[in-house]
C-alpha cells in the first residue's frame, strides 16, 4: 500500500508541474509598454491652401497609435492605423479618405508630414 501511495504522490506531482507549464508557456503574452507611449500633441504648419494651422492629438499605448485627433480648417478625423517601431518611425494612414502620413519620434518630440485636404503638412510636436 505504500508503494502505491508513493507513485500517486509522484504522478500528482508531475501533473501539477506539467499543468503549470502549460498554463504560464500558453498564456498570452503581453507586449511590453513602448518607449513612445503617451500622450502627443503637434500643430501643422499652414500651407499655401490653407493658412490656418492645423492640431493633432493623438496618444500611443503598446506602440499603436490611438485616440487620434487632427483638427484643421477643412474638417476633422478620428481614425487611425498605424504602429510606432522601436526605432521612433510611424506611418500612418488616417481618417475616412485614408490619408497617408510618416511621423519620427525622437525623445520627447516627433516631426513628421501628413497629407491633409490642404495638401501635404509639416507636424512638429511633444509628449503632453
Amino acid at each position: 500500500m505504500r508503494h502505491s501511495q508513493s507513485i500517486y504522490v509522484f504522478l500528482e506531482n508531475r501533473m501539477h508541474s506539467f499543468l503549470v507549464a502549460t498554463l504560464v508557456l500558453g498564456a498570452p503574452i503581453a507586449f511590453a509598454a513602448s518607449p513612445f507611449d503617451g500622450n502627443w500633441k503637434g500643430e501643422g504648419r499652414p500651407t499655401s491652401a490653407c493658412s490656418e494651422k492645423a492640431e493633432l492629438r493623438f496618444a500611443v499605448k503598446d506602440g499603436e497609435l490611438v485616440q487620434f485627433s487632427l483638427v484643421g480648417p477643412r474638417g476633422s478625423a478620428t481614425t487611425v492605423k498605424g504602429t510606432v517601431s522601436e526605432s521612433g518611425t510611424a506611418a500612418i494612414e488616417y481618417g475616412t479618405r485614408r490619408l497617408p502620413g510618416n511621423l519620427v519620434f525622437k525623445d520627447s518630440t516627433f516631426e513628421g508630414k501628413l497629407e491633409t485636404f490642404c495638401g501635404l503638412r509639416e507636424f512638429t510636436g511633444a509628449r503632453e
